[in-house]
C-alpha cells in the first residue's frame, strides 16, 4: 500500500529530522519527501511525503507531523 500526503516541509534539514522520527514512530514502513514545490503556500504547491508499508493509517501519521508543528494532508485528487 502506497499513501501520499502533502506537507508544509520546506528544507532537506527538516525533512531529514521528520523521516528520522517518523521511521521511529512506525518501523514497519518506509518514507521518502519529495521536495521540489515548495516555492508557494501549501497545500497547492507544496512538498510531498510518500508512505510505502502494508497497514498505513492516516491519522497517526498526521498526527506525528503535526506534533513536530507541520501541516500534513492526505493527497486528494484535485486541482488547485
Amino acid at each position: 500500500m502506497i499513501e501520499v500526503f502533502t506537507t508544509d516541509v520546506r528544507t532537506r534539514m527538516q525533512a531529514d529530522v521528520l523521516l528520522k522520527n517518523l521511521t521511529n514512530a512506525f518501523t514497519g514502513l518506509k518514507f521518502n519527501f519529495d521536495l521540489a514545490d515548495t516555492e508557494v503556500s501549501f497545500p497547492c504547491v507544496h512538498s510531498i511525503l510518500r508512505v510505502e508499508g502494508a497497514m498505513i493509517e492516516a491519522k497517526d501519521i498526521k498526527a506525528v507531523m503535526n506534533q513536530a508543528k507541520f501541516q500534513c494532508e492526505v493527497l486528494e485528487d484535485k486541482v488547485c
